[in-house]
């Protein structure tokens, strides 16, 4: 399989990073930004609804 990366962004400080789907959690299970401690749900750190779907194959959901 080849490796995809997605963008994300929190909405609390505004910061962006690309991940590797495969080394995050399911889009319903939390995530805690590294940059600045705000804990939400994986999917909503998702920039895209493109990454969305994407972090979602990954995961089966």
């Amino acid at each position: 399989m080849q490796q995809a990366w997605i963008q994300l962004q929190c909405s609390a400080c505004d910061e962006g990073w690309e991940a590797n789907p495969a080394q995050l959690p399911e889009p319903k299970r939390d995530f805690t930004c590294k940059h600045c401690g705000t804990t939400r749900r994986m999917a909503e750190f998702a920039q895209t609804q493109t990454d969305l779907r994407i972090l979602k194959e990954f995961h089966g959901a």
